[in-house]
């Protein structure tokens, strides 16, 4: 899963699979969940004193989340 990010405007891509996703963040400490096909992921974008982006499985039958891996595995900045 690829992640492009523009952490002043909170604009997301996210690609997984050739597909890609926008997202946008409202807040800066903010999460937001999301599908590709009947796979469902949670992103949480977070800007304080260090930026980090994490998305995150989500256990489609209990919702239970697996925060322990992080699923991006390339991210890129764009200002």
């Amino acid at each position: 899963m690829k992640a492009k990010v523009n952490p002043f405007t909170r604009e997301v891509e996210i690609t997984y699979n050739g597909e890609m996703l926008p997202i946008i963040f409202r807040q800066l400490d903010d999460w937001c969940r999301f599908n590709f096909g009947d796979k469902i992921f949670d992103a949480h974008f977070h800007y304080e004193d260090a930026f980090s982006f994490s998305v995150y499985a989500v256990d489609e039958y209990n919702g239970e989340r697996y925060y322990q891996n992080n699923l991006i595995n390339e991210i890129k900045f764009n200002f």
